[in-house]
């Protein structure tokens, strides 16, 4: 459930870097205090999660960056040459 009655936009954009593969999405939705995020894992160990599956597997990070009443930006970053067997499997599909 959306806390913007009418809807937003959601934008996706995949770059391939010299020294990694960058996934980002983009939206103008709500948006959060950042800073409440790391302060409180209780109530995003989700985000926590994601950041410890990025690095255990391939070393990649999760940035995020919002503004209340403006929206979030968040990027994922992998290395490469850091990819596990699973991804490089995964990657060749």
């Amino acid at each position: 459930m959306t806390k913007i009655k009418t809807g937003g936009t959601i934008t996706i954009i995949t770059k391939e870097r010299e020294d990694c593969y960058e996934i980002i999405v983009d939206d103008d939705g709500f948006g959060f205090d950042i800073d409440n995020v790391q302060t409180d894992s209780d109530t995003h160990i989700g985000i926590k999660n994601v950041r410890y599956r990025l690095w255990s597997i391939c070393h990649g990070t999760l940035t995020i960056t919002s503004k209340p009443g403006v929206g979030t930006v968040s990027t994922i970053r992998i290395p490469k040459g850091r990819m596990s067997e699973e991804l490089r499997q995964i990657n060749d599909r």
